[in-house]
């Protein structure tokens, strides 16, 4: 580079950004997971009082996290890191159940 700018040329350098481009393929096998923990996270909730989970009363799918590895952070619109080659992609699902008994 210092030979280009020897010559008058300008070099301007950044970081390298990393996008995971195959979400899409990931999602639904991502939304079942996230279903079935919110699912086992209510029965233990519920589990020492006596009562059981009644059916689902609502579901919805909230935002996907995609941040570096390590990362605690988070975002109510989500998150799509682009600085770390290394991420972790989060699904964020919302179920409200009744209890019986």
């Amino acid at each position: 580079s210092g030979h280009l700018i020897g010559l008058g040329l300008s070099l301007q350098s950044f970081a390298p950004t990393y996008l995971y481009t195959k979400l899409d393929d990931m999602k639904l096998t991502m939304l079942s997971e996230a279903t079935a923990n919110a699912r086992d996270r209510a029965e233990r909730l519920v589990a020492g009082s006596g009562a059981k989970l009644g059916t689902v009363r609502s579901a919805s799918q909230g935002v996907f996290q995609i941040t570096p590895a390590f990362s605690t952070e988070v975002s109510g619109y989500g998150q799509n890191d682009t600085s770390s080659i290394n991420k972790v992609i989060k699904a964020v699902v919302t179920v409200e159940y009744a209890i019986e008994g």
